[in-house]
């Protein structure tokens, strides 16, 4: 598909990348008139620890319900029901991912991901925290994915994200390979967490954030 163009609600685009695989869909970069967008195309690919309905429309009402919540997204531009696709507008930067690789996260990054993660329970929300769903912009924090759930403290920031952001070496072994038992436990959509309790545990409380237990204590499977 790259290099190719393809036409969306009667508007030609070049695709111009690919940007990554996701549970639901395919993201790539599309160009139009100079200016840039990202495509996401559903697919049917079965995920072992999670079960989808109407993948699309799940997208739309995520990016309205966090849109409502005051998060900061890229804005849903285009869908489709019956094609399964969406056009939303493109971020430009870094994703919090290739700064955890670099080793650049800093304590700025995590307390305005942790300020995200305040104002999304307070909604009754959690969101996929891995780093590849976030790029700082312009001094915010940007969710670029639409997904969102009911708020668990099992899924939410600190319990789960944050070991992803805090695994530097495993996160870049990851975006060079695609590997993801750098990241999980064997077997497991969970983090591997043991070997980064102590810098979370100093991190939350360097940006005046409540402590938090250990994962283990909060999983329910």
């Amino acid at each position: 598909m790259v290099g190719t163009s393809i036409s969306l609600d009667g508007i030609t685009y070049r695709v111009s990348a690919l940007l990554g695989r996701g549970k639901s869909a395919y993201s790539y970069l599309i160009e139009n008139g100079g200016q840039r967008y990202v495509y996401k195309k559903m697919h049917d690919e079965p995920v072992d620890y999670y079960t989808f309905g109407n993948k699309l429309r799940a997208e739309v009402e995520a990016f309205e319900k966090l849109k409502a919540a005051g998060i900061c997204l890229p804005e849903l531009l285009a869908y489709s029901d019956r094609e399964q696709f969406l056009v939303k507008e493109y971020i430009e930067g870094k994703t919090a991912a290739e700064l955890a690789a670099e080793g650049a996260l800093s304590e700025s990054h995590f307390a305005l991901a942790y300020a995200m993660h305040e104002r999304l329970k307070a909604h009754g929300l959690h969101i996929d925290y891995f780093p590849t769903n976030f790029i700082f912009c312009y001094g915010q924090i940007f969710y670029i994915d639409y997904e969102c759930h009911p708020y668990t403290e099992e899924w939410d920031f600190p319990s789960w994200g944050i070991f992803y952001w805090l695994n530097s070496d495993g996160m870049r072994e990851h975006l060079e390979t695609g590997h993801s038992q750098v990241l999980n436990l064997p077997g497991s959509p969970k983090p591997i967490w043991e070997p980064f309790l102590p810098k979370r545990d100093l991190l939350l409380s360097a940006i005046k954030a409540p402590s938090a237990p250990p994962p283990p204590s909060l999983w329910r499977s």
